[in-house]
């Protein structure tokens, strides 16, 4: 089995070469030619079959990265920390108003939407900010007609 010159560089393993692979692009930056390098050399890898745990560091990481639950008062009291009506925080989701009356009513956010919650409540002012670059544009526009 031949090795490259460097960890991570590709071989040419077609004709029992031990040149590198050249890179498919000419004038690659330095970042994409170590990309397809190590793509390069994962290919070649696998085309052996040889184990990847042998030849990368593999790790498996358990994350709990589920969203919090959302209750009916806990969509009001997100929606309340950006002192928002029901309609400007819907816009601000890219939900209708009428989701957000269903999530105050009772009927629960989908994942996704219970994500986006959480980023509202760890953040509440980049949030704030984000509505009040809106409502600063919207000003604007108007003054200007």
């Amino acid at each position: 089995m031949s090795k490259g010159s460097e960890l991570g560089e590709p071989m040419n393993t077609d004709d029992n070469n031990t040149k590198p692979a050249k890179d498919a692009r000419d004038g690659a930056s330095p970042v994409e030619s170590a990309l397809i390098a190590g793509l390069t050399h994962l290919r070649d890898t696998l085309k052996r079959g040889e184990r990847l745990e042998k030849r990368y560091t593999m790790r498996t990481v358990d994350l709990n990265l589920e969203p919090q639950d959302y209750d009916a008062e806990h969509v009001r009291k997100t929606r309340e920390l950006l002192r928002a009506s029901q309609a400007v925080f819907a816009k601000l989701l890219g939900v209708k108003a009428k989701t957000i009356q269903s999530w105050e009513q009772g009927v629960v956010p989908p994942a996704m939407a219970r994500r986006l919650l959480d980023l509202v409540n760890d953040n509440p002012q980049q949030w704030l900010d984000i509505l009040q670059r809106a409502a600063e544009e919207k000003t604007t526009q108007e003054s200007q007609t």
